[in-house]
């Protein structure tokens, strides 16, 4: 999706079809309450930046606020597949817990009650969670939401795996419904002294294609996104709270939802995570003691994401030396983006803040000790030379590998882009 769809919705711009088929309907498992509704409702009119008015009219940031709200407070659980009869949305919101199709469900019941058509998809996919699952591939459900863009469009949105407004290329679809179904295929047979059977295991076989519509098969020319971290205060002491701000660029023209990750140190902690985008110093917590977020960029957009660390006090670091804290925050997109920061701990003088020094006292805003509030705004500001990333990079043709026959980025270039 290019472009800021305004929402909510005219009906009048959506075919009866859709209306009648994906929108005004009763269903047995994406059924819909006043509670539900009411809260879809609040999602999709708060937790916006600073509740910007342009933010809220925007249908692919609603369809975001739900999907990222069950991402978040829905914990996947195979438990109902022991159960006669999976969970209804409204079970699902009650208990708190589901698996792929009862998570879709929700997600599904969701939009529509607050006028945005939304459909199911089965099909299969593939996971590497080894712990869940004994095979790679398996049936999956996710959910769809209609864009009313050039005559229309299906996006997905698979909740479960996190990836809202894409999906990678382990996605199998074979079809799409308006309520859950409970099985992609049904075998039925008949016959005299007829015996059950069982089906083998199905073998799935996977080789990526070296020819695609007749041009070779390249891999990204750049990446969608560019991570960049920094300290306003990178020296501190055992005990102290530290803000750390992450700078994420969406080097393309649609919008773009990735998962961050936070990989620290020993003896680190997260006080807080802030979703959004600051405007003025201001911003909305979304989850705290996270160390994933889902973070959706408009088009060619920079977002600036304080994030407040505590490191632990240690009684057995000598108070003479000072220690290097590495931190890296990741990107599940194509290309890995990834931010690196080194933070100085200890050594003699080193100050300590307080964790409450890094929150406003008043809104609960995240704010840099020692600074006043017109510092931070310009600390904030995306003006800031600190701040500023490079230009996002331009590369040649991607350099193929003779060996494999397939072809990747020249990553000793790509890995110079941010200095």
């Amino acid at each position: 999706i290019k472009r800021r769809i305004p929402y909510p919705l005219v009906k009048d711009t959506i075919p009866s079809s859709i209306l009648k088929n994906y929108v005004d309907l009763n269903c047995k498992y994406a059924d819909i309450t006043p509670e539900l509704q009411q809260l879809a409702q609040s999602l999709v009119t708060e937790n916006t930046p600073n509740n910007n008015a342009s933010s809220n009219n925007d249908l692919f940031r609603a369809a975001f606020q739900l999907a990222n709200w069950i991402h978040s407070n829905i914990r996947y659980s195979l438990v109902s597949m022991d159960l006669p009869q999976i969970q209804t949305a409204t079970e699902v919101l009650a208990s708190r817990y589901g698996k792929c199709d009862e998570m879709s469900a929700l997600f599904v019941s969701m939009c529509r009650a607050v006028g945005i058509p939304a459909r199911f998809v089965s099909g299969w996919a593939y996971t590497n969670n080894d712990v869940l699952f004994d095979e790679p591939w398996g049936g999956h459900m996710w959910a769809e939401v209609y864009f009313p863009d050039d005559g229309g469009v299906w996006v997905p949105f698979d909740v479960t795996y996190g990836q809202l407004g894409f999906l990678d290329a382990g996605h199998v679809l074979l079809q799409t419904s308006a309520d859950v179904v409970e099985s992609n295929v049904e075998y039925s047979a008949s016959g005299l002294d007829f015996k059950c059977l069982k089906p083998e295991p199905l073998e799935c076989v996977v080789r990526p294609q070296p020819q695609s519509l007749g041009a070779p098969y390249t891999s990204r020319q750049r990446p969608l996104i560019d991570i960049k971290l920094d300290a306003p205060i990178d020296r501190i002491g055992f005990g102290s709270a530290v803000v750390v701000l992450a700078t994420v660029r969406n080097n393309e023209d649609y919008y773009v939802v990735t998962r961050l990750d936070l990989g620290k140190t020993e003896y680190t902690g997260i006080l807080s995570n802030i979703n959004y985008l600051w405007e003025g110093g201001r911003g909305k917590t979304q989850k705290e003691n996270d160390e994933k977020l889902l973070l959706l960029l408009e088009p060619n957009s920079i977002q600036t994401i304080p994030i407040v660390l505590q490191i632990f006090p240690n009684s057995q670091q000598s108070s003479q030396f000072e220690y290097r804290f590495p931190f890296l925050l990741t990107s599940n997109l194509a290309g890995k983006p990834q931010g690196e920061i080194i933070l100085h701990v200890g050594g003699r003088d080193a100050p300590i803040y307080n964790p409450e020094e890094c929150f406003h006292p008043v809104d609960g805003s995240v704010i840099i000790p020692g600074t006043s509030r017109e510092q931070q705004e310009e600390i904030f500001g995306n003006n800031d030379p600190m701040m500023q990333l490079p230009p996002p990079p331009t590369y040649d043709a991607a350099v193929p590998n003779n060996d494999s026959n397939e072809y990747f980025l020249d990553t000793q270039r790509s890995l110079q882009r941010i200095p």
